[in-house]
């Protein structure tokens, strides 16, 4: 059981690392993981992810022929597909009574958190920073959330 937990998800494009915290933390405590493993996107490169270059096209306007973009970044796939496994873990704890999310993350690693969690998910988050703290240990981490969200 989770209850009386709070999860905090610090991620980025490429990596969540989810911490628990008792509602009774105290400054100086140190964040404690909730999950035994980080969740890391796919680190496959775009001509491993891509079935084929895109298509050309000859525009009607212009005498020269266009090559198609992918109307779809395998990274930018990639990092979708981590918010979602993300948005999986914490619905899972929600299940098992989990009652408080903090996400932090970069701002557009924020909004595909937002878009993937479902709304019972995100009924649970009582505090968002569109911020990438993803780079620092743990030690480092703890301080500056404790500065953020624990009332002194």
């Amino acid at each position: 059981m989770v209850q009386d937990v709070t999860w905090i998800v610090v991620a980025d494009g490429a990596r969540a690392r989810i911490f628990s915290r008792s509602s009774r933390h105290r400054r100086g405590e140190p964040l404690v993981p909730a999950l035994d493993h980080d969740l890391v996107a796919s680190r496959a490169l775009d001509s491993e992810l891509d079935s084929d270059r895109p298509g050309r096209t000859n525009a009607r306007t212009e005498r020269m022929r266009h090559g198609l973009g992918h109307e779809d970044d395998s990274h930018r796939h990639a990092q979708q597909q981590l918010a979602r496994d993300v948005a999986r873990e914490l619905e899972h704890a929600r299940t098992q009574g989990l009652r408080s999310v903090i996400l932090i993350a970069p701002p557009r690693a924020l909004g595909d958190l937002r878009e993937a969690c479902n709304e019972h998910v995100r009924a649970l988050v009582s505090h968002e920073l569109a911020k990438d703290l993803s780079t620092l240990a743990v030690h480092e981490l703890a301080p500056r959330i404790d500065a953020l969200f624990v009332p002194e």
